[in-house]
């Protein structure tokens, strides 16, 4: 034993000292802090030094959320593309049409249906086709020239004015091939450069004066305003061409 721990040396005729009593030292215990607590702990510290300051500057992390995060579900477009988020209607709501390009020949078909089963009939007294829809002028009962005039995109709108029909009488849009107009418009494109059609009038025949047969008219023309129409009769027989005068100009007589 050495220093502090030797015992005390005994000398003759010296009284004996005794030793004073010691204190025993706490012992030191050394805590061991597991590695996977310090982790938490300094990630609860960082975490919350970052909110801190994101809290502070008002701003949100660069990170860039992931796909979807945050989104409604995207819509399906006609075409099959998806974009943006989707927009749902009310409930209850009817979802907008989807436009019917009746210039073509199955979008005339189309419709020629959805008039049969609006009105149980085709007859029509006039009515204009365009590649967004078609407006009519529809008989009111079976042989007056009563009518009233609706529009069709896709969905018929409600009733709009009635009158009298005063320059035609009623044709059957039955009677009509849509191939008729659809090769009469590929006739006025190549006459006029540069034009469109813009639109095909089909009606019946006049109420008053010489009918030539004329049931089917197609429109086209371009920006400078070259143009005109030609007029067929239901089976496609041109019979007038007025191409050679200005869109908008005075009508051609007979």
């Amino acid at each position: 034993m050495t220093g502090e721990d030797q015992w005390p040396v005994y000398e003759p005729g010296a009284t004996p000292r005794t030793p004073e009593p010691r204190t025993p030292e706490e012992p030191t215990v050394a805590r061991r802090r597991s590695p996977l607590l310090a982790v938490v702990v300094a990630a609860c510290v960082l975490g919350g030094a970052g909110a801190a300051g994101l809290a502070l500057l008002g701003g949100e992390p660069d990170d860039p959320p992931a796909a979807g995060a945050g989104r409604e579900p995207a819509d399906v477009a006609v075409d099959g593309s998806v974009d943006g988020p989707a927009v749902r209607p009310p409930p209850g709501a009817q979802p907008a049409p989807v436009p019917v390009d009746v210039l073509t020949a199955r979008g005339y078909r189309a419709l020629l249906a959805a008039l049969e089963r609006r009105t149980g009939s085709t007859e029509v007294f006039s009515v204009s086709l365009h590649a967004t829809g078609a407006h009519l002028e529809v008989p009111v009962d079976a042989t007056t020239r009563r009518e009233v005039r609706i529009s069709w995109d896709g969905r018929f709108d409600g009733p709009g004015a009635t009158g009298t029909s005063v320059f035609h009488d009623r044709v059957d849009l039955a009677d009509v091939d849509p191939a008729v107009f659809v090769r009469m418009g590929r006739q006025a494109l190549r006459a006029v450069e540069d034009a469109t059609v813009s639109h095909v009038i089909i009606s019946g025949p006049p109420t008053s004066g010489p009918d030539d047969g004329t049931r089917v008219r197609v429109y086209a023309g371009n920006e400078y305003g070259e143009g005109g129409y030609l007029g067929a009769t239901a089976g496609g027989s041109v019979t007038r061409r007025h191409l050679d005068r200005p869109v908008g100009g005075p009508r051609p007589t007979g």
